[in-house]
């Protein structure tokens, strides 16, 4: 079972996993450090939001998540990043995010994106699964466009490259009016 936690102490958000053979973990169960966050990188601060997807070959686990740490960026802003590995305890990852956002104008948290998308804002919740062939990503993503306040949507994207990229995705599913939930 992967998951993001964080110390108290430290306030800085990790992926973890329980491996545990028969049953449920339970309080004695010790979570295993699967990333951290990487100084000087897109995702310098907090990694959240992991999805595993388990296959073969060298890649035998893909694990997606969310980060924020991105220098050029304001610290709200979320890209969904891609680790593999072979064991699912030794992860390798690239030096940009799978699925990232467009530059900022700024670092501050008026800044805005210099290119409008939907989800300019920020990209989060990855979740992968292959549909007739083609690797599938939904995700949620951030708009802040309308300067009063934000909106989360849900979004659909195909990679070209089985799942190691993915362009911006389309809209699939948007917040409706007067529901404070959404």
């Amino acid at each position: 079972m992967f998951a993001s936690g964080s110390s108290f102490q430290t306030e800085a958000w990790n992926i973890l996993y329980y491996k545990q053979t028969g049953g449920a973990p339970t309080s004695a169960t010790s979570p295993t450090l699967a990333l951290a966050p990487r100084a000087g990188q897109w995702d310098s601060l907090d990694l959240t939001a992991p999805h595993v997807r388990i296959g073969t070959g060298a890649s035998k686990f893909t694990l997606y998540y969310a980060a924020n740490g991105d220098a050029t960026k304001p610290s709200f802003v979320t890209q969904i990043g891609v680790a593999t590995s072979s064991d699912g305890t030794n992860w390798t990852r690239g030096s940009a995010p799978a699925l990232g956002v467009p530059a900022f104008d700024g670092t501050m948290n008026t800044s805005n994106p210099t290119t409008a998308r939907p989800d300019a804002w920020g990209v989060t919740d990855p979740w992968v699964m292959t549909d007739n062939g083609s690797t599938v990503m939904y995700y949620a993503g951030l708009d802040c466009s309308g300067g009063t306040s934000c909106t989360f949507q849900i979004f659909r994207t195909t990679s070209s490259d089985n799942g190691v990229t993915f362009a911006p995705g389309s809209v699939v599913l948007s917040a409706r009016q007067g529901i404070a939930e959404e």
